[in-house]
This record gives structure tokens, sequence and C-alpha cells, in this order.
């Protein structure tokens, strides 16, 4: 067990997935790289995706915490890629008021780039419109942020892109991971699963458990699942004897993906209300 409560397999299965997907991210993003109209038009430069260092950070959620709410597929590829819009957006903006009444012979006047004493106040309009337009869409998702951010800071590889880095690499490669997360959480957790389980956990596995029973109170003899006594005086004993403890599948383990059901489930407008 690891200090979470995790079994050890549970991080060969994230190993498995942020290896691969990493590797196969740029190998993908390149093969892009290669379309010759994408080539005359949009990228003037090869392995983009090199310089959008958020999807290290998109990595350790869709394959570490798959069932948290910021990494299901809705946040992870809307999330990033209206981030994006809005980085470049920001960034465009501010070009275009730079360039006003600059003199000619100023080193950023003809530049793409956001003047260094304009970074500070760019960056963070970028980062902190992004954030709310996530929480308006139900799609905040944290390396979106980063997006937003490299499209401000980033070198001449990725602002060259325009409007186009929404696309390359941010939403083919968040689209990847999602599917590549997806695979992973499902069939390669299922055959590690098998591999490394012993009988009795293979036994939970069929039945719809999660590997990972934790102790908390009976629901029958206290509201307050779980929680801690507020009364210091209270031993742990007497706690004991008047409680019931019962032990019942924890959610740690649980690696679904995406965490719901149906359409809705992927694309978050079409999911059923509640």
């Amino acid at each position: 067990m690891m200090y979470d409560g995790r079994p050890i397999r549970y991080a060969v299965v994230s190993w498995i997935g942020s290896f691969t997907g990493i590797l196969s991210i740029f190998a993908l993003t390149y093969a892009f790289e290669q379309i010759p109209i994408l080539k005359e038009y949009w990228i003037s430069d090869n392995w983009v995706v090199a310089a959008a260092g958020a999807f290290g950070a998109q990595s350790v959620l869709v394959f570490a915490l798959p069932s948290s709410p910021a990494s299901q597929p809705w946040n992870c590829v809307f999330g990033s890629m209206v981030s994006a819009f809005i980085g470049v957006s920001i960034r465009k903006l501010f070009v275009v008021f730079q360039q006003i009444d600059c003199p000619e012979d100023e080193l950023y006047c003809d530049s793409d780039a956001v003047q260094p004493n304009l970074l500070l106040i760019a960056s963070a309009l970028a980062n902190s419109i992004s954030i709310v337009v996530m929480h308006l869409t139900d799609s905040v998702h944290p390396p979106a942020g980063a997006f937003a951010y490299i499209a401000i800071n980033a070198a001449g590889k990725i602002r060259s892109l325009g409007y186009f880095y929404m696309i390359l690499p941010v939403g083919i490669g968040s689209v990847w991971f999602v599917m590549l997360s997806w695979f992973v959480n499902k069939y390669v957790n299922m055959m590690v699963d098998h591999l490394f389980c012993t009988n009795s956990e293979q036994m939970e596995v069929k039945n719809g458990g999660n590997r990972n029973p934790g102790i908390e109170l009976d629901k029958n003899t206290d509201k307050n699942e779980g929680a801690p006594s507020l009364n210091p005086k209270i031993s742990e004993e007497g706690l004991n004897n008047t409680k019931t403890a019962v032990i019942i599948p924890s959610k740690l383990t649980n690696r679904k993906y995406p965490s719901g059901d149906g359409i809705g489930a992927w694309i978050r407008p079409l999911r059923k209300k509640q």
C-alpha cells in the first residue's frame, strides 16, 4: 500500500498511462506537423508540443486522478481549448495596443510578442479570464490555465501558430489524452488487476468493488460518517464501544473514466439534469 491507501499497482497503471501518453503525443503532433497544407499555412516549426508544458500537468490528472471532476473529458478538452483561445486573444490585443504610435526604431514595434513591461498584466488577465470562463462553462481544468499562460509567454514556435495553437497542439493533444486515458483506465487497469490481484481481490473486482476497503462508521449509527469527534475527552476505545465499524469499499482506487455514464459523461452540456 502507498501512503494514501492505494495499492502499488495503482501507481503502475498511472506510470504506464503517463509514459505512453507523453511519448505518443509527441509522435501524434509531429505527424500532423508533416501534413503539407498545415506546414504551408500554419506551422513553421517542428515539435510545437514541446513548448506546451501543460501536457505534463494534464497527464497527472487523466492518468493519476481519472475520477477527479477536473479530469473529465469536457474539462480536459473544452477547458484547455477555450483557455488557449483566450490566451492568444489577449496576446494579440496587447500586441495591437503596443504598436499604436510606436516609433519605427523601437525594438518591439513589429514584434508579435508582448513587451516585457506588459507581460505581467497580460499573463494575469489571460489566466484569470480563462478561470472565469471555465467556471461559466463548467469546464475547470488546472492545466488549461497553463495553456493560457503559455500563449502569452511562449517563444516564437508557439506564437507563430496564432489561433491554430488551440487546435494543435492543445485541442488534438487533449483529445488524444482523453481517449488514451479511457483505454488505460479501463483495459490496462483491468489487465494489471488480474495480473497482480490476489484471489480474494479478483473476486471483489468481479463484484464491482474498488480493491481498497476502508473502515468508516456505520451509516445507521452516526449521520456524520467517519467524522472525527470534536470532544477530546472521548477516547477512541469509547467510540469503538458505541459505534459499529464496518468495512466498505473506498473510492480511492476508482478508475472509471469518464466518471459519468452515457454521452453526457463525455460532453457536459448533453448530460441529464439531476
